[in-house]
């Protein structure tokens, strides 16, 4: 007796025939949908390369050639005129610290004094002939003349000459008090200069400079009394 059995495959055909049905939605929806997009896309990343290889690159180009000239110039022509002037600048501080160099050589063997040194000498004497008091060359400042007399009955001559030239001669007699010279510059009361002498209550300096020399004599002129005395202060300078 033979054998006899029924195998049904309906089912499984049935999932294979909606599996191919969802496998043709997705292919249509892809198809229809993400294809286009894709194109869409492609067109645009197209449009943009174009763009850029037909307007950006040239213009980039463009600049780039512009920069390369600039940067020719500066080499062929702004660096070597740059170097050049360098060079003018170094050689002309080398020369202004030479001369520097030379100042402060010359200016490091000057005294620093603000004014001369301070001297005082006087002289005594009764001779008839004019004696110097004091005589020495350079540049400086009288600060006073003073005399005095021994006898109220002689007379004393005091002569100044600064840088060669005659300043003024003074004459005095008839006390033994202590005088100061003065130098009256009031052209109305004298056309000259001259010497004033002045009570040593009311003392003033001299104050008068000169350029070269200073020579100051006295004598006793007239008399046979005693002796006669002038003194001076003065700075010599040595700058």
């Amino acid at each position: 007796m033979a054998n006899s059995f029924n195998i049904s495959v309906k089912p499984e055909i049935a999932a294979v025939k909606a599996d191919t049905a969802d496998i043709r939605t997705d292919v249509t929806a892809i198809h229809d949908t993400a294809l286009p997009a894709v194109k869409t896309d492609t067109d645009d990343i197209r449009t943009d390369v174009t763009a850029i290889h037909d307007t950006n690159l040239p213009a980039v180009k463009t600049d780039t050639d512009d920069i390369r000239t600039d940067v020719t110039a500066i080499h062929d022509t702004n660096l070597p005129a740059v170097k050049t002037d360098t060079g003018n600048i170094l050689t002309n501080v080398a020369t202004i610290d030479g001369i520097v160099d030379e100042i402060l050589l010359d200016t490091d063997a000057l005294p620093q004094n603000v004014r001369g040194k301070l001297y005082t000498t006087r002289l005594v004497t009764t001779n008839a002939a004019f004696q110097e008091v004091v005589n020495v060359s350079g540049h400086g400042k009288i600060v006073g003349i003073g005399l005095i007399i021994a006898d109220a009955g002689d007379t004393i001559q005091v002569k100044l000459t600064l840088d060669g030239l005659l300043f003024g001669v003074l004459s005095h007699t008839g006390d033994v008090l202590d005088h100061s010279i003065v130098f009256n510059c009031i052209a109305v009361i004298s056309p000259v200069m001259v010497l004033l002498d002045c009570p040593p209550t009311n003392y003033h300096q001299f104050d008068v400079e000169f350029e070269t020399s200073f020579l100051l004599e006295c004598c006793r002129s007239d008399g046979i009394g005693g002796n006669v005395i002038v003194g001076t202060s003065y700075l010599l300078d040595s700058f």
